[in-house]
């Protein structure tokens, strides 16, 4: 009797371990269990709180919903932690390894994330409103729908990263890096976007009202129906970029490099141009709107099709 007691418990286990495999790892966590990892983390013992997070069935790092709200976390490698929903405002960051780590839904409010490795990270709808990560490596991270208004992003490695719908107002981005970035319906509005990288970027719809794009890189970009009242493109390259139905009025285009870019149907009332406008073709059927300040619209001499802008007076 007791062999055979032994022989079914034997079973029991090993069809528990297959339905665990199978599964990828235990769904849930008990709370005990939870605050445990997160004492353990709080403590600066990362490496002790993944091996028990995976002795308990998780393969990866679990701290879903954690508050790790002002932990000093600096340096910590979390690779691949799950943080979904966590909370770490003003938490400290600095340096930290969160390379494809899931932060959906997380609050980083004030979170100081500089020089943090967030690649191909999972930071959708995230709250990073304020958060401080200047420097930061998110090649190919996904921000669509964070709120990163105010977030100081000076310096930040964004190469192919997802910012559709981001809200991005107010936010310093100098000399950012973010060439074929999505950025389609971002709210840009009074962004710090000076010497910025954005070639090939895809910024359709994107709200840039009052942005400050000084010497910004964006040739080849796509601006189609992008909002750029008002804004600072004095120096900017936007040569080949893609700008029909663009609002630019009142925008400052002084010495901005629009070679071969689509003016197709964009409004340049009261836009700003202080240079020759050689090489600015507004296109073949003249769909444009609105006429920058001290210039006329004129037909090539040339193609006899073309339209371009012309100084009043010449």
């Amino acid at each position: 009797m007791e062999y055979t007691n032994i022989v079914i418990g034997a079973v029991a286990a090993l069809a528990a371990a297959a339905e665990l495999s199978k599964r990828g790892g235990r769904s849930k966590l008990s709370e005990p269990e939870k605050a445990r990892i997160v004492e353990l983390v709080r403590a600066g013992r990362v490496g002790e709180a993944r091996e028990l997070s995976e002795s308990l069935g998780q393969e990866r790092l679990n701290l879903e919903g954690a508050n790790l709200s002002e932990a000093n976390l600096s340096g910590a490698d979390l690779t691949e932690a799950d943080l979904t929903g966590a909370n770490l405002d003003r938490a400290y960051l600095i340096e930290a390894d969160l390379n494809g780590s899931n932060l959906y839904q997380a609050n980083l409010t004030g979170t100081d994330l500089s020089r943090v490795i967030l690649s191909a990270a999972d930071l959708t709808e995230a709250n990073l409103t304020g958060a401080n990560l200047s420097g930061a490596g998110l090649t190919g991270a996904d921000l669509a729908g964070a709120n990163l208004s105010g977030a100081n992003l000076s310096g930040a490695s964004l190469y192919r990263a997802n910012l559709s719908k981001a809200n991005l107002a107010g936010a310093n981005l100098s000399g950012a890096n973010l060439p074929e970035a999505t950025l389609s319906e971002a709210d840009l509005a009074g962004a710090d976007l000076r010497w910025v990288s954005m070639s090939e970027a895809d910024l359709t719809g994107a709200d840039l009202t009052g942005a400050n794009l000084y010497r910004a890189s964006m040739s080849g970009a796509d601006l189609s129906e992008a909002n750029l009242a008002e804004a600072y493109l004095s120096g900017a390259n936007l040569s080949g970029a893609d700008l029909p139905e663009a609002n630019l009025t009142g925008a400052d285009l002084s010495e901005a490099d629009l070679a071969d870019a689509d003016l197709t149907g964009a409004d340049l009332t009261g836009a700003e141009f202080v240079q020759d406008a050689i090489g600015i073709n507004l296109g073949h059927d003249r769909v444009f709107k609105g006429t920058p300040e001290g210039y006329r619209i004129q037909r090539s001499r040339l193609s006899g099709r073309d339209y371009g802008l012309v100084r009043t007076g010449d």
